[in-house]
């Protein structure tokens, strides 16, 4: 019995380096751009292979995403115009693999390469892995890896790529995530300047102000700017006119609404000058990506 080359890794060695590899580049918390090219660039060493890429399949603007990716070990200088170009094989590839969610390899040991298609006369492609990756958000794309100078029997790299792709489309979702809430800040801003009533956004967790508009500041009778960072408690009365606590019905509110119900209800609150106005109220759950925000709407009623 041959024993085992203990100078080199083992498989299991091999896939834990290589995770660890991506999960270290997505760390560094890049634009999501940077981010696929550099793992795409590490592709080269994790499976030893001569040729790298990916490429969207629709064009996209969000940082540069629309740029196909190409590093390689050989001698076409990376030319996209090569490794993208398209025939009846490539297409079908592709098409297979994302229809069936899975890596297509072509090597000694699965799918062949027809002697004719471009991947054989052109690319100088003997083995060759593809896979399809869509993101939960953001756009698709299909990558892969390319031997050229000898062709690779396949073991557990078809089932390491789909992995990596896994963790590479986990960290798209968290960059357009994040740029979701920036256009939903900014969007909530704009809505504070440009309705007629009177808004807040409330942090749950603090029970502060941390947004409102003018009309907001003039129906409690604060001056401008000042509503920033108030605790609720310094906008109600001690009680409500059924008797309720103020403090711990609205506790019980933010709590409803924190779990995604949104509520509609009468409140009294107090004004600056201690006055109380009666107000028809509407809280609903804002996106955010580090804390629970609500935005509450008010109307003096009466």
């Amino acid at each position: 019995m041959n024993e085992p080359d203990k100078t080199q890794p083992s498989d299991a060695e091999r896939i834990l380096g290589a995770i660890e590899t991506v999960d270290e580049i997505i760390a560094r918390d890049d634009e999501a751009a940077t981010t696929l090219r550099e793992v795409v660039r590490a592709f080269l060493d994790i499976f030893a292979c001569d040729r790298a890429f990916l490429r969207f399949f629709k064009p996209v603007v969000r940082g540069g995403l629309c740029d196909p990716v190409v590093f390689t070990r050989c001698d076409d200088a990376a030319d996209p115009e090569l490794v993208f170009e398209e025939d009846d094989f490539i297409l079908a590839v592709i098409a297979t693999a994302r229809d069936s969610d899975e890596v297509f390899a072509c090597g000694p040991n699965a799918h062949a390469i027809p002697a004719d298609s471009l991947a054989a006369t052109k690319q100088g492609v003997r083995s060759l892995m593809i896979a399809t990756v869509q993101p939960r958000l953001g756009p698709a794309w299909f990558m892969g890896i390319h031997d050229c100078e000898r062709a690779r029997t396949f073991a557990y790299e078809p089932r390491l790529l789909a992995r990596l792709g896994v963790r590479m489309a986990e960290a798209v979702t968290r960059t357009v995530y994040m740029e979701h809430l920036d256009q939903g800040e900014a969007r909530n801003r704009v809505l504070l300047r440009s309705t007629s009533e009177a808004l807040l956004i409330i942090d749950v967790g603090t029970q502060r102000i941390v947004e409102n508009n003018a009309h907001a500041a003039r129906l409690f009778g604060w001056p401008p700017g000042q509503l920033l960072g108030v605790e609720l408690a310094q906008l109600n009365p001690e009680q409500q006119p059924d008797g309720q606590r103020s403090d711990q019905r609205i506790t019980e509110l933010l709590a409803e609404v924190a779990a995604g119900a949104a509520r509609a209800f009468e409140w009294t609150h107090r004004r600056a000058d201690d006055a109380l106005v009666r107000c028809g109220v509407n809280w609903v759950l804002l996106p955010s990506s580090d804390r629970l925000l609500v935005r509450a709407s008010l109307r003096a009623l009466g």
